[in-house]
């Protein structure tokens, strides 16, 4: 079994129920959810729009499951969804739901398609917030510290670009 760790956000439309039915599209497929955050609101991230609702969600999967089987699942929830391209001319917009692959289990993947650890995971405020809450002591893949510790000492988000969390929704 991997642990899997996927980041739901949306900032579209009815930003909750879009949460709650990305969430029942995942479960059907992949099983019961054994974590899941409270759900932040937060700014966007690279680009001007209305703030997200996003939500960590950790899941324990088969190990018939791949990365690249996950990631054309999330896909095809996203298209069911109503997701529409994830960038227009190399420019991000909002969208109805994103999925995003955080952690798959210790893998460390660079391809064209997937990376894993998500690149921009240590780069968004909300994201180490989330973990901290609900993995404090998770030592990503290619650290040497916990989530705790990254957080603690603002070793997680070195950048600003983005994405400052508004509140905690629930």
């Amino acid at each position: 079994m991997e642990d899997i760790v996927i980041l739901s956000g949306t900032n579209l439309g009815e930003k909750t129920e879009n949460l709650s039915l990305a969430l029942r599209l995942m479960i059907a497929n992949l099983g019961d959810v054994v974590r899941t955050s409270p759900v932040y609101q937060s700014t966007a991230s690279g680009f001007e729009a209305p703030d997200f609702l996003n939500q960590l969600l950790v899941f324990r999967i088969d190990k018939k499951w791949n990365p690249y089987m996950l990631l054309s699942l999330l896909q095809e929830i996203e298209r069911k969804m109503g997701r529409k391209e994830k960038t227009v001319n190399k420019q991000y917009h909002s969208r109805i739901i994103d999925l995003d692959i955080l952690y798959y289990g210790e893998w460390q993947l660079i391809s064209p398609t997937l990376c894993i650890p998500h690149p921009q995971t240590m780069e968004r405020p909300f994201v180490g917030q989330m973990l901290a809450e609900i993995m404090p002591d998770f030592i990503p893949p290619g650290q040497t510290h916990s989530i705790r510790y990254l957080v603690e000492n603002r070793l997680l988000n070195r950048t600003e670009t983005g994405g400052e969390i508004v509140r905690k929704i629930q």
